[in-house]
C-alpha cells in the first residue's frame, strides 16, 4: 500500500516537473517575443538600408566606419555593429518594406562575418563586456534562424563576456545579457541564472547599488542616482515588465523596493523635468541636448504602471511632471546620509546642497576623458533652480572655479586628480521632512571653511565662518553661477539700480535680484557680479568632445574672501520667486535671524514658524525665538521648533556614527525637560531622530 502510495506521489511529482519545464520553455518563447517587440516597433528607414548595403565592401566592412579607432569614449567602430543591427532590423521587422529581403540578408551576414574575424577589442573594459555584446545579442536574436553554425558560436562566445561580477547598474547590464543569451541557446538555467542575479541587486546595501536613504552609489561611494542610477531603474523595470507573468517573475518584494528607489530617492533630486546635476555624475560635461534632462524617468514609469505597485497614482503625477503637463513636484525636505545631498522642495523652487568627506567621494571624471574640469562638484555644490533651465547645458563655458555655493582657492591649475574622498569626517543634515539643515567641515589642501545651510519655506540661509587658507592664492564663494535671465538689480544703501553687461563690485550690499531670485545679505559685505558672455568649449571639460567656441549669457555672483584668509566668514539668503519691492520689504524686516555663525555654533532662526537649525560643533547651548534654551552634550545638528506644550526636536550627527545625544529644553517660562537621542546605528547612522517633547 506505501509502495503504490509512493510510486503515485512520485509520478506525480514527475507529471509536475515535466509540466514545470514545459511552461518554462513556453516562457522562453514569450521573452524573446517581448524582447523583440521593441525593435519590430522600430521604424525602418529602407532607402538608408538599401544605401548601407549598396556601400558595403565585398569583406563585409563599410566604408564609412572608422576601424582604427581606439578611443575609450566614442568608439568610432563600434558604428559596424550598428549598422549591422540596422540591416536584422530591416531583414527580420513584419512591417520592414525589407523584410526577408535576400541583397539585406546577405549583406547582414557579410558584415555579421567581418566582425566576428576581426573581433575588435577596445582598450574599455565597457565596450567589450557590455557595448558590443548587448548590441550582438539583439542582431543574434533578430538574425536567429538564419545564422550559421560558426555566426551562433562565435556571436555566443562574444555575449559570454558579459560576466555577472560587477555590481549595480553594470551587473544589471550584463545580466540582461546573459538573460537574452539564455534565450538563444534555450537554456532555461541560464535565463533563471540572470534574473536571480538581478533581483539579487535590487536590494538595500551599503555597497554600490540602492542605499537604505534610497540614494544611489556607484565608482564607490559616489552619489549617482541619475547617470547610473538611471540605468539602474530603466534596466530593472524593463526587466520586471519583460518576465512579469511568466515562471521567471520578480519577487513582490523586489517590485516595491524599486518602486521606493524611484519614488522617495530619485523623484527628490529632480526639479521639474531636469536632474539635480550633482547626483548625475560626469554625464553633465556631454555634449547632449538631454544630458540634464529627467525624461528617462516617464519611461521608467511606463514600465512601472505594467506592473501591479500599488503607487500608480504617484507613478502618473511623476510621468506628468516630467512630460512638463503639471508640477507635481514633492513638496519638502530630504537628507540622503548615505548621498551626502540635501534637496528642498517648495512650489516654486528646488535648491540642493551636496558634500563629500572620508566617507564619499567628491564626483566622477577623468573616466574617458569626462569631467575633466569637475574637482569642486563636491565642495558644497548648490544648485538653484525654478524653471530646471538655469543651468541646461551652460557647462563649456562655465567657470569651474566658480560652481554654485562652493568655497575655492583660486588656483591656476585644478588640483590634482578629480575622484578623491574627503579628509574629514563632518558632513551630514538633519531634516524634519519640512525643514531641514546640513553643514559641512570642509577641508581641502590648506583651505578650510565651515559651511552651513538653513532651509525653511520661503528662504534658504548660507553661512561660512572660519574660513582660513595658507596657500598664497585668492578664496572666493560663489553664490552662483548661471544663465543671465533679465536684469540683475542691486540695492546698496541707497535706491537700487539696473547693472549694466560687464563686471562690478557692489559695496555694502543689502540684495541683488536676478531671474526673480533674491539674494538677500544681513551684514551688507561688498559682492562681485558679472553679468556678460563667458566663452570655453566642450572640448575643455571632455576630451573627445568638439572643441568648437561655445558662448553663453551667465550671471555670477561672489565673494572675495582674499589672499590667506584666517576666520573669514559670509551670510547670505537666497528667496526664490521675490520682486524687488519684496526684496526690500524683507531686507528692512530680517523676519528670519542669524543668531551665530562662528566656529563653534552656526544658528539661524525663523520667529514666524518658532523654528531654529542649529549646527552643534561643540556641546553648547543656543536660545530659542521663544525666549527658551536648548543644551546637547555633543556635537551634533538640530532642528527645534517651539509647540504650545513642548518642543519638535530632530537630532542627527554629521559624522554618520552612532551615538547618544543629551538634550536638555528650556521654555521661556523657566520648565524644563532632559532627553537622551539614541540616534540610528550601522547603515542607518546618520538619519535623523524627530521626537516630540512635551513640557508642561
Amino acid at each position: 500500500m506505501r509502495y503504490a502510495l509512493f510510486m503515485i506521489v512520485s509520478a506525480c511529482f514527475a507529471l509536475t516537473s515535466v509540466a514545470n519545464a514545459a511552461a518554462a520553455e513556453n516562457d522562453l518563447e514569450i521573452l524573446r517575443e517581448r524582447i523583440l517587440a521593441p525593435m519590430f516597433e522600430e521604424r525602418v528607414d529602407s532607402d538608408a538600408v538599401k544605401a548601407l548595403v549598396a556601400s558595403q565592401n565585398p569583406d563585409g566592412s563599410f566604408p564609412d566606419v572608422d576601424y582604427e579607432h581606439t578611443a575609450g569614449g566614442n568608439w568610432a567602430t563600434m558604428k559596424h555593429v550598428t549598422h549591422i543591427y540596422k540591416l536584422a532590423r530591416a531583414f527580420r521587422s513584419p512591417k520592414s518594406p525589407l523584410k526577408n529581403n535576400s541583397a539585406c540578408k546577405n549583406a547582414l551576414s557579410k558584415g555579421l562575418d567581418y566582425w566576428n574575424e576581426k573581433d575588435f577589442i577596445n582598450s574599455n573594459w565597457w565596450w567589450n563586456q557590455i557595448g558590443v555584446p548587448g548590441r550582438m545579442a539583439r542582431i543574434l536574436l533578430l538574425f536567429d534562424e538564419e545564422l550559421s553554425p560558426a555566426q551562433r558560436s562565435k556571436g555566443i562566445e562574444i555575449l559570454k563576456r558579459a560576466k555577472i561580477r560587477m555590481t549595480g547598474a553594470n551587473l544589471v547590464d550584463v545580466a540582461f545579457i546573459t538573460l537574452m543569451r539564455g534565450v538563444l541557446e534555450k537554456d532555461i538555467e541560464t535565463v533563471q541564472y540572470a534574473v536571480d542575479s538581478i533581483t539579487g541587486e535590487i536590494k538595500i546595501t551599503t555597497k554600490e547599488g540602492v542605499q537604505p536613504d534610497y540614494s544611489f552609489h556607484q565608482h564607490g561611494a559616489l552619489l549617482y542616482n541619475h547617470g547610473y542610477g538611471a540605468v539602474f531603474s530603466t534596466k530593472c523595470g524593463e526587466l520586471a515588465e519583460l518576465v512579469v507573468g511568466t515562471s521567471f517573475a520578480f519577487p513582490p518584494e523586489k517590485i516595491n523596493l524599486l518602486t521606493d528607489f524611484i519614488l522617495q530617492g530619485t523623484r527628490w533630486m529632480i526639479r521639474k523635468s531636469t536632474r539635480d546635476y550633482g547626483a548625475t555624475g560626469r554625464g553633465l560635461t556631454r555634449e547632449a541636448g538631454n544630458s540634464g534632462s529627467a525624461a528617462y524617468l516617464g519611461g521608467i514609469v511606463d514600465t512601472m504602471l505594467k506592473i501591479p505597485t500599488g503607487h500608480e497614482s504617484e507613478l502618473i503625477a511623476l510621468r506628468e511632471q516630467v512630460d512638463g503637463k503639471r508640477d507635481c513636484s514633492v513638496t519638502g525636505n530630504k537628507y540622503f546620509w548615505r548621498g551626502g545631498i540635501m534637496t528642498h522642495h517648495r512650489k516654486g523652487y528646488y535648491i540642493s546642497a551636496r558634500m563629500y568627506s572620508e566617507r564619499l567621494f567628491n564626483t566622477d571624471g577623468s573616466h574617458n576623458g569626462e569631467g575633466l574640469l569637475s574637482h569642486y562638484l563636491g565642495d558644497g555644490c548648490t544648485y538653484i533652480m525654478q524653471s530646471g533651465m538655469e543651468y541646461h547645458n551652460i557647462f563649456p563655458a562655465w567657470n569651474w572655479r566658480k560652481i554654485p555655493g562652493t568655497t575655492v582657492e583660486l588656483r591656476e591649475d585644478f588640483p590634482g586628480k578629480v575622484n578623491i574622498m574627503g579628509t574629514g569626517s563632518w558632513a551630514g543634515g538633519v531634516s524634519d521632512g519640512r525643514y531641514g539643515v546640513t553643514s559641512f567641515d570642509f577641508k581641502r589642501d590648506s583651505l578650510n571653511a565651515k559651511k552651513a545651510w538653513f532651509f525653511f519655506d520661503d528662504i534658504v540661509v548660507c553661512l561660512g565662518s572660519g574660513i582660513s587658507s595658507n596657500s598664497g592664492d585668492s578664496v572666493i564663494t560663489t553664490l552662483n553661477q548661471c544663465y543671465l535671465n533679465g536684469d540683475v538689480t542691486v540695492s546698496s544703501g541707497r535706491a537700487s539700480e539696473i547693472l549694466d553687461s560687464g563686471e562690478h563690485s557692489i559695496y555694502n550690499a543689502g540684495w541683488v535680484l536676478h531671474d526673480s531670485i533674491v539674494y538677500l545679505f544681513f551684514d551688507n559685505p561688498q559682492v562681485q557680479i558679472t553679468n556678460r558672455k563667458e566663452s570655453g568649449s566642450w572640448q575643455k571639460i571632455s576630451s573627445q568632445r568638439s572643441a568648437d567656441p561655445v558662448e553663453k549669457d551667465i550671471f555670477t555672483m561672489w565673494f572675495d574672501h582674499g589672499m590667506r584668509p584666517q576666520d573669514g566668514s559670509y551670510a547670505y539668503g537666497i528667496m526664490p520667486g521675490i520682486d524687488s519691492m519684496k526684496a526690500e520689504a524683507f531686507y528692512a524686516d530680517k523676519p528670519v535671524h542669524i543668531d551665530n555663525n562662528t566656529t563653534s555654533i552656526q544658528q539661524v532662526s525663523d520667529p514666524r514658524n518658532g523654528i531654529s537649525g542649529i549646527v552643534f560643533f561643540e556641546a553648547g547651548t543656543a536660545k530659542l525665538p521663544g525666549g527658551g534654551t536648548v543644551t546637547v552634550d555633543r556635537p551634533c545638528l538640530a532642528l527645534v521648533t517651539e509647540q504650545p506644550h513642548g518642543f519638535d526636536v530632530s537630532i542627527a550627527d554629521p559624522e554618520n556614527k552612532s551615538a547618544t545625544v543629551t538634550v536638555k529644553l528650556t521654555t521661556g517660562g523657566g520648565a524644563s525637560k532632559t532627553v537622551d537621542f539614541e540616534l540610528p546605528k550601522g547603515m542607518y547612522a546618520g538619519k535623523t531622530l524627530t521626537r516630540r517633547i512635551v513640557l508642561k
